[in-house]
């Protein structure tokens, strides 16, 4: 193996709640309320949410977008079509984690902040990239990134995306 030393392509954009999703998050986790199996000790939905309900269309085309931007820039202007793969919602109680993961085969990630506080454990990438959630906060990174939630000390609510090169 050869090891390449190279900044990793980590993105941030304060983007608010213009869709509500401090309401619509709720409201969805109301008539599903089961949780599912994966490294995230916290409620989260299905990784195919997107495909069983149409609540989350318009900000699916609100994030394909702007990742569609924001990797563009990354690579000079360079037209990069995305699709979404897999979209769920989480949210995290005090105690919950998520264990260190990636998301391959996934191009790139997304976690888009909804609900959280100065209480709310950061986003650990690579074992020692603390970003801190706050309310609106999109972070794009290469789905190979390893991560991790610490156990939280309050609650928190996002919204996670894999995107596929859709060539």
């Amino acid at each position: 193996m050869i090891t390449v030393k190279k900044d990793l392509p980590i993105f941030t954009v304060e983007l608010g709640d213009p869709f509500n999703l401090h309401e619509l998050i709720p409201k969805y986790r109301e008539l599903n309320c089961t949780s599912h199996t994966s490294n995230v000790d916290a409620w989260h939905s299905d990784f195919h949410t997107h495909k069983r309900t149409a609540m989350f269309n318009d900000v699916i085309d609100f994030l394909v977008e702007k990742s569609q931007q924001i990797v563009s820039e990354y690579y000079d202007g360079m037209p990069v079509p995305l699709k979404c793969e897999n979209l769920w919602v989480m949210e995290y109680r005090k105690r919950d984690f998520a264990r260190p993961h990636c998301h391959y085969p996934a191009a790139w990630a997304g976690v888009y902040y909804i609900d959280c506080d100065e209480e709310s454990s950061p986003l650990l990438i690579e074992g020692s990239i603390e970003l801190q959630p706050t309310p609106g906060l999109y972070v794009l990174f290469p789905g190979i990134i390893m991560h991790e939630v610490l156990p939280t000390k309050t609650f928190r609510r996002a919204l996670a995306l894999n995107f596929l090169n859709d060539l």
